[in-house]
């Protein structure tokens, strides 16, 4: 992934909103992050996680694990969300650590799963239910995700990784 002006010094909301293209290759990514703001980094003040995904058929797994590292002013959780794309499948059915959790199919055939606040040291598995290839299936998620005034989004493939920082007032 390239660091450009988009990806380097993101200040502001510490939320996360990974972007996913289920492959059935199964592919990891570590994320590193550090302050923002100082060279700590270079003296090993970063958190890195460890993200890993895989579709099968059936459905997509994401694993979220720990965060390892630390570095100044990191928050011990964060509201995470997900942006998974299937191909031409939709979801089911959302298991997060084994309990169901509300979902959005959207026309432009993402997944949208707003996990919540998840705490860093925790390993989160989510398991999207695939349905059938025609299956009309649609399902909406209740409540308001929190407006975002900046946001982080990566992108993870079996082929390739990239980041960048949007900016959108909602």
């Amino acid at each position: 992934a390239k660091v450009d002006d988009a990806t380097r010094n993101h200040r502001g909301s510490s939320d996360l909103i990974l972007r996913v293209y289920a492959s059935e290759t199964a592919s990891e990514f570590l994320f590193q992050e550090d302050d923002g703001d100082s060279f700590a980094y270079a003296r090993g003040a970063v958190a890195r996680t460890k993200i890993e995904q895989q579709r099968t058929s059936e459905r997509v797994r994401i694993v979220l694990n720990p965060t390892a590292g630390f570095y100044a002013g990191m928050p011990a959780s964060r509201l995470v969300s997900l942006e998974v794309f299937a191909q031409d499948r939709k979801a089911q059915r959302v298991l997060v650590d084994g309990e169901v959790l509300p979902f959005e199919n959207k026309s432009d055939g993402m997944i949208l799963v707003p996990l919540g606040e998840r705490a860093r040291d925790a390993r989160t598995t989510i398991d999207i239910e695939l349905a059938a290839k025609d299956a009309g299936v649609a399902r909406k998620f209740h409540g308001v995700l929190p407006g975002r005034i900046s946001e982080t989004r990566l992108r993870i493939s079996a082929e390739t990784f990239s980041m960048s920082r949007t900016m959108e007032l909602t």
